[in-house]
């Protein structure tokens, strides 16, 4: 598994299985999200596999997928809450790590989110989702 470090207290990853979230406890991460859709791909592990996961190692566990298509999808405030929570260690994943990335730059305000569109690039990840939302004006 390969982390991402966002900020202080977010980080990303791609896809996870449900024997890796021990060890993502183990770091000492608080809250754990799901961005993908079950069956996005048949190979996946569902959802309730790293819920349970998550439960027995004491992590809170959300699943709010999104896809490009409905980016930033229906959860996109209960995702800014989780990642604006400074006393609370994130980990979002989806297959790659774009676009939970994606979805923390959303969370930010403009300014900050277009320099921290510049070092997430850096890191490899395409913020382009979040700037397409911005160049759209749909900021929600």
């Amino acid at each position: 598994m390969q982390l991402m470090n966002l900020s202080d207290n977010v980080s990303v990853a791609g896809q996870l299985e449900p024997a890796e979230v021990a060890g993502i406890s183990e770091m000492g991460f608080d809250v754990l999200i799901n961005n993908r859709p079950d069956f996005e791909v048949n190979d996946q592990p569902l959802s309730s596999e790293i819920a349970d996961a998550a439960r027995r190692c004491g992590l809170r566990y959300y699943h709010y997928p999104v896809t490009s298509l409905d980016f930033p999808g229906s959860s996109y405030q209960a995702m800014n809450t989780l990642f604006g929570d400074s006393q609370a260690k994130t980990l979002a994943f989806c297959r790659s790590g774009t676009r939970s990335a994606n979805l923390w730059l959303a969370s930010l305000e403009d300014d900050i989110a277009l320099a921290a569109a510049q070092e997430v690039s850096r890191l490899g990840i395409d913020p382009s989702m979040f700037l397409n939302m911005l160049r759209q004006g749909s900021r929600i």
